[in-house]
């Protein structure tokens, strides 16, 4: 038996993205892409590095800890990372010619998209933190408490087995296709949902916009 991994999901507002291409949302395969637009050096990096400039953006590996999804930033420090992966990971960026190294958490559910907006990366502290964290993806509802204002779902790329989301309705849009607002009360378990939102740094989403999809 798989044991489900649960993590905090309070849903947001939808942030304009700065996506590479379409994104992945509903195929299966997990996407992470966005530009790094500066590296930090405490000083004595930066004498040590004079003849390495920081501005220099190209070929920093962004990889999915523990996965082989990666990527190298471009010349714009732009990058796509693809997988399989899913719930909450470790994103590292590095590159070893100039001691390039830091890190950040994500949390991402099977088959959908984040964009990550201007991240900045802070080698003294190995730390990555990006402007903003767009997020896209499908789901299925498994449960709902409409007294508490919890929302539980799963990927719907990955119903047996996957990571368990918590969504916090309390600051969620939720509504159906012609954009008609859906009370909570008729949500139902295996009513699919399209999400749109912003990650916070610690996993959790927050004001997201939800689409009931019915047939």
């Amino acid at each position: 038996m798989h044991r489900r991994q649960w993590i905090p999901l309070v849903l947001v507002t939808l942030l304009a993205s700065c996506a590479t291409d379409g994104g992945s949302s509903g195929t299966g395969i997990t996407s992470i892409e966005g530009n790094v637009a500066t590296i930090q050096r405490d000083g004595a990096m930066m004498a040590a590095l004079m003849a390495a400039p920081t501005t220099n953006l190209a070929g920093i590996t962004v990889n999915v800890e523990g996965t082989s999804a990666a990527a190298e930033t471009d010349a714009g420090g732009r990058f796509v990372v693809r997988g399989t992966f899913e719930g909450r990971s470790t994103l590292r960026f590095a590159r070893a010619a100039d001691a390039v190294t830091a890190q950040m958490t994500v949390a991402v559910p099977l088959g959908g998209t984040m964009t990550l907006h201007d991240v900045q990366l802070d080698v003294a502290a190995e730390t990555a933190v990006a402007d903003n964290r767009h997020a896209v993806f499908d789901a299925l509802v498994q449960e709902t408490d409409c007294v508490g204002h919890t929302l539980s779902l799963v990927s719907a790329s990955h119903e047996e087995g996957g990571y368990v989301y918590m969504v916090d309705l309390s600051t969620t849009f939720l509504h159906d296709g012609s954009g008609t607002a859906v009370d909570c009360t008729q949500l139902r378990a295996g009513d699919r949902i399209h999400v749109e939102a912003t990650s916070q740094p610690d996993g959790s989403f927050t004001n997201a916009d939800v689409g009931v999809e019915r047939g």
